[in-house]
């Protein structure tokens, strides 16, 4: 098996239902989506379905709308 941390990088939340399966195996998941409707809105099904494997890293962008600025 791979060694090390394995990253899964979505351009879109369009494209959540195409990872779901990969994000399932995974242990530890860093969530880095906009501070939006729909960032928050895919956070919270993310949440739903990985729980206490989802990591919310927004709070360390919280004064912008997501991870580049703006």
């Amino acid at each position: 098996p791979p060694r090390g941390p394995l990253h899964s990088i979505l351009n879109s939340v369009s494209n959540l239902s195409k990872a779901e399966s990969i994000l399932a195996t995974y242990t530890r998941i860093g969530c880095f989506l906009d501070n939006d409707t729909a960032g928050r809105n895919a956070y919270a099904n993310l949440q739903r379905m990985l729980g206490d494997r989802l990591q919310d890293m927004s709070v360390h962008y919280a004064g912008y709308n997501g991870p580049r600025g703006g």
